[in-house]
């Protein structure tokens, strides 16, 4: 639970990124990030990827994806990654039941792809990194040989 002006700004953003105000958080957030980060973050990526969630597609990652795109005036998003996952997997919430979930491209973004030279992946969390590694494999066949990707995430407590 968050309590304005009394809780850390950590539990502020969790609260405010599951809430229904998540595209003006994640806006805020990714606003924070970059002028926090300008070192780290690539500069005008070809394409931005939202790195599916547990429901196939994540709002999440949408919600930060669309954030990005508004600093990137010249990326595109591309939502080309599905996750492949059967009912049982989706009912087990360890890691151990999500490691086996597979991350598929959808055929319709090839020709995009290909011809991107900068890519970044966007995850709202990683805490396990099995996403983010089936994710890179799914999308490798189609990048160009010279593309440049770059991952931005946050990570779990775990990872810190």
């Amino acid at each position: 639970r968050w309590f304005p002006d009394q809780s850390d700004s950590l539990s502020q953003v969790a609260y405010l990124l599951k809430s229904r105000f998540s595209d003006y958080a994640w806006t805020q957030y990714t606003d924070h990030f970059a002028s926090s980060h300008k070192d780290y973050l690539p500069s005008d990526p070809d394409v931005i990827i939202p790195i599916p969630g547990s429901r196939k597609i994540s709002y999440h990652t949408m919600y930060f994806s669309e954030a990005l795109f508004r600093k990137w005036k010249r990326s595109i998003i591309l939502p080309c990654l599905i996750k492949k996952a059967s009912l049982e997997q989706k009912k087990q919430l360890n890691l151990y039941g999500r490691s086996d979930v597979q991350i598929v491209f959808n055929e319709d973004f090839t020709h995009q792809l290909k011809q991107a030279r900068k890519v970044v992946l966007v995850d709202d969390i990683i805490t396990s990194g099995t996403t983010i590694k089936a994710s890179l494999m799914a999308i490798r066949p189609q990048l160009h040989p010279d593309c440049q990707v770059s991952i931005i995430a946050l990570l779990s407590r775990e990872k810190i």
